[in-house]
């Protein structure tokens, strides 16, 4: 399946506008996700009629219920999550939902340690984590925000990349 496929070119371009609008403004927009979430719809019944928007459905209650509690315990914003919802109504797939998710997880880490090292904090960090491990409080926590729809946008290629090749990964 080509990655040109609307199926896959449509969420895409869903994330790549979130990432633009959260880079810019260190947050996604409430309208922004109103219009994505607008022609998602539109999308979805266009190509794959009224059976598509319950499966649409179940992805977003699907990316609802996985990204919930990371929103209650400030992990992501509530754009972020927005996003995400409005991004999983246009995949229609609860699987995709789960492994995008999962592997924005490694990118998100990956891109906070990039962020931490390229600051400078990599010794605070060592610090904090050691106080972790022991049970003690961390003095002096700094915390590191990074634009979380740049790690969706890279976990949802990390997922279409294993899905298109040869013999679908996942």
């Amino acid at each position: 399946m080509s990655l040109l496929n609307p199926i896959y070119l449509f969420p895409t371009l869903i994330l790549a506008i979130g990432v633009i609008d959260d880079v810019a403004r260190r947050k996604v927009n409430n309208k922004l996700n109103a219009v994505l979430l607008l022609l998602s719809i539109v999308f979805v019944v266009v190509y794959f009629g009224a059976s598509g928007l319950k499966m649409s459905l179940l992805a977003a209650l699907s990316a609802f219920a996985l990204t919930l509690p990371l929103f209650v315990v400030r992990a992501l914003g509530g754009g972020d999550v927005k996003l995400f919802i409005v991004f999983a109504f246009a995949t229609l797939s609860p699987t995709a939902v789960f492994w995008t998710l999962l592997f924005s997880f490694v990118c998100g880490a990956i891109l906070g340690l990039f962020r931490v090292i390229f600051q400078g904090n990599f010794m605070q960090l060592l610090h904090n984590l050691f106080a972790i491990i022991t049970f003690n409080k961390a003095e002096n926590i700094k915390y590191h925000k990074i634009p979380y729809t740049v790690a969706l946008l890279m976990g949802w290629l990390t997922y279409i990349t294993f899905m298109t090749s040869k013999g679908g990964v996942l």
